[in-house]
């Protein structure tokens, strides 16, 4: 299994030597075999590698972890918005932007 930096390398491999399809199920068995073992964030990064966004946010369901549903959420959001494909960490966007808006959301009940 590649380390959390290599996934873009392990994807280009893929995409350069398989089909698309096969790839696609390729990731999502492994990212059920990665949730199955309790590593959520790494499945989560695999759904959206190969556009199944909707599939993260299932499983985060199914494990009630909601932030993350709304996180996944705003992930889609932004992708119907904009090209992220110039962006390499999508995900560290989407953070920033969920962790900034909670803060005004804790700030503005504080007054």
């Amino acid at each position: 299994m590649p380390f959390v930096g290599e996934w873009d390398n392990a994807h280009k491999l893929a995409m350069q030597y398989l089909e698309p399809n096969e790839v696609t199920s390729m990731y999502i068995s492994h990212a059920k075999a990665l949730e199955e073992q309790g590593k959520l964030r790494d499945a989560e990064k695999l759904y959206v590698y190969v556009s199944e966004p909707d599939m993260a946010i299932s499983m985060y369901k199914k494990h009630h972890q909601y932030d993350q549903v709304r996180k996944m959420k705003l992930y889609i959001i932004l992708n119907e918005k904009f090209n992220h494909d110039q962006i390499k960490w999508p995900f560290m966007w989407v953070q920033l932007l969920y962790r900034s808006l909670t803060l005004i959301c804790v700030l503005s009940l504080c007054k």
